[in-house]
């Protein structure tokens, strides 16, 4: 057969349809990979390879083995898929054996005896019953037993009705040979995947609208909380007060049902109810006469102190670790809570809270409804909260210090320390092997502010770099605000120009206009090497490429941040190669001054850049201080330093 009479042949049959509906199905999932973060999608990701293998096959040998052993292919993909989420890897197992197992012997016996129609009957009832295996499997995920189980049980019956509707429809004809079977049942099989991709696509967009909406609340908290702790600070409100109204807020932007905060009482060594919200039974056991009416267990509660170390709220005090319950029923701290009576908790979180790098007490928030459990994001919003609570209450003691000795010198050091707490934590090896940051104040206090945070399980990473007008605490607190609003909206968006518009919706009218700050932040992916950039008025990102020893500036437009409230900020991005450099700096590097009164300058920092380029990203580091440092001499410096260097 010559090329012309194969090719006529594609396109007068049903492959030419089946090819475009699953190059049509790749562009739904890339568009979905790329568009969300979509937690064990690698699995589903397969799919449009697996049948584009099958029709290009089918090409060249058509026979309904083909595509029966495929859609047995995708079903254990999606047992898989399954086993990601609920972690039932032994009954996986077993199913992906047999479901393999007994049909390649039918489809062998299928390739030996062509005309036999009953054998393919056999294979499609065989692919038919694994379908309802799949979803007895999917109908035992519950909020209870698997975590980011929402798209799961929305979508578990369409699932499992397409699958099967494209199984009866085959029956008619399990060989295939009719002209119907091959233009209509073949491409309506590829049906039921397009329409999942689709629907990830609706639910996960839902998702997002619901979690920029929930931002926004949340955020609004967090500024009125920022707002309250500024009145704090000049009027000396009470600890309380503020714990109170961190107390409030935390319950209400986590939907939490109770909320308590406990502070450490050092001489006693226990921790004491200070302010509550709603009904919170202790987790403890509690003599069964005060455990039968919800006043008395309100009253034991408050007047019995809980010694360091003793139940879970003690065992957070003690080992300075939060801890998240997200269902009691398999906890064995909670068996005092897990009868459906005036005890009963669902669902329980436990931050420390630390001032002055000591636990000053504890804060928990509960659900009590059965069906009600928190999720991971609960938590890491919570631990935001309670992290932003910590640091402002710091602020709090120290500045109350400040007022009382009015010492100049002390706001120094109190800036000073409270920028200390805003700095990374230790990064994971890989990370650290990838990225090293420096950053050196001119005058014991630092305008400047970055961070590095891992946004996923993967190790995407977001860099962010400022400068913020002035110094002093209300500098200092401003980068709190920052850090804040990083840490809690980074991770749920991929779009860097999001999570810059969102920390400047967040500082914008709530700060004087003197508090304005230049800001980059960008996002990397180590397993694609895509970078994603966006600027509010700062210096553009800087990238040497290793094969050329080129430099490239990715730059994007933007206001600083703070000036405007509606002001716009775009995206750019580019895709690293393996060696290419890339750089961030403050400019306290460039406008760096030698004893002549001659700046240091962009030209010179490039040239050091890329002098040292196929080096480590700490031995550029290392170049570039040496030789800003003999550039200067003794000079005196009167801008902060901050650099920041990573290597793809």
């Amino acid at each position: 057969m010559s090329l012309i009479d194969f090719i006529s042949g594609v396109l007068s049959g049903s492959a030419w349809v089946r090819l475009i509906m699953v190059l049509f199905l790749w562009v739904i999932t890339a568009h979905v990979d790329k568009k969300y973060i979509i937690p064990h999608i690698k699995w589903l990701k397969r799919v449009p390879l697996i049948l584009l293998i099958r029709e290009i096959a089918a090409l060249f040998y058509f026979t309904p083995s083909l595509f029966y052993f495929s859609d047995a292919l995708i079903l254990t993909i999606y047992m898989w898929w399954l086993h990601s989420y609920a972690g039932n890897r032994k009954a996986t197992m077993t199913l992906t054996l047999l479901n393999l197992g007994i049909l390649i012997p039918i489809l062998a016996l299928a390739e030996l005896f062509p005309s036999a129609q009953l054998i393919f009957v056999a294979a499609d009832l065989h692919v038919a019953v694994f379908i309802f295996l799949f979803f007895i499997q999917m109908s035992n995920v519950s909020v209870y037993n698997t975590e980011e189980a929402g798209f799961i049980i929305q979508n578990r019956a369409s699932i499992f009705l397409f699958m099967i509707f494209a199984r009866v429809a085959l029956l008619f004809d399990a060989s295939f040979s009719s002209v119907w079977a091959q233009t209509l049942l073949l491409p309506l099989s590829i049906v039921p995947y397009m329409f999942y991709f689709m629907q990830y696509d609706l639910y996960f967009y839902a998702l997002q609208k619901e979690s920029e909406e929930f931002n926004n609340q949340y955020l609004n908290s967090l500024f009125d909380f920022m707002q309250t702790i500024g009145t704090a600070m000049t009027e000396r409100i009470e600890v309380k007060a503020v714990l109170e109204y961190v107390m409030q807020a935390i319950v209400q932007y986590t939907d939490a049902e109770a909320g308590v905060v406990l502070l450490k009482d050092n001489d006693e060594g226990t921790l004491n109810v200070t302010c509550r919200e709603g009904y919170f039974p202790p987790p403890y056991d509690l003599p069964q006469m005060v455990a039968t009416k919800i006043a008395s267990v309100e009253t034991y509660f408050e007047s019995s102190p809980i010694h360091i170390g003793e139940t879970v709220l003690g065992q957070v005090a003690m080992d300075n670790e939060a801890v998240f319950i997200r269902n009691t029923v398999e906890d064995g701290r909670m068996t005092a809570n897990i009868k459906e009576n005036t005890m009963f908790i669902s669902s329980l979180i436990a931050i420390p809270l630390i001032v002055n790098n000591e636990v000053f007490g504890v804060v928990s928030v509960i659900h009590r409804q059965k069906r009600q459990l928190f999720s991971e994001l609960d938590y890491e919003r919570c631990k935001v909260f309670v992290e932003y609570a910590s640091l402002t209450l710091d602020s709090l003691y120290n500045y109350s210090q400040l007022l009382e000795k009015q010492e100049i010198e002390r706001e120094v050091n109190i800036a000073g320390e409270i920028q200390k707490k805003l700095l990374p934590g230790r990064l994971p090896k890989r990370i650290r092997e990838a990225v090293t940051a420096w950053s050196q104040p001119a005058k014991g206090v630092s305008g400047d502010y970055y961070d590095i945070i891992t946004l996923n399980r993967a190790g995407k990473l977001g860099m962010v770099i400022c400068d913020v007008a002035g110094k002093g605490v209300p500098a200092s607190l401003i980068m709190v605000m920052i850090r804040t609003i990083i840490h809690l909206v980074a991770g749920s968006t991929q779009d860097a120009s999001k999570v810059v518009s969102w920390i400047n919706r967040g500082i914008a009218g709530r700060i004087d206009i003197e508090r304005f700050a230049t800001l980059s932040y960008i996002t990397y992916d180590p397993n694609t090497q895509r970078i994603e950039y966006s600027n509010a008025a700062h210096h553009p990102l800087v990238i040497l490429r290793h094969e050329t020893g080129e430099i490239e500036k990715l730059d994007s437009k933007g206001l600083p941040i703070g000036l405007e409230r509606e002001a716009r900020y775009e995206r750019v991005g580019t895709t690293l190669s393996p060696g290419d450099a890339v750089l961030l700096y403050t400019d306290g590097i460039v406008e760096a001054m030698n004893p002549d009164g001659e700046q240091y300058e962009e030209e010179r920092l490039q040239d050091v850049f890329r002098e040292h380029a196929n080096r480590s990203s700490s031995e550029i580091m290392m170049a570039i201080r040496s030789d800003i440092e003999h550039f200067v001499g003794p000079a005196k410096q009167h801008d902060d330093q901050t650099l920041i260097v990573m290597k793809a």
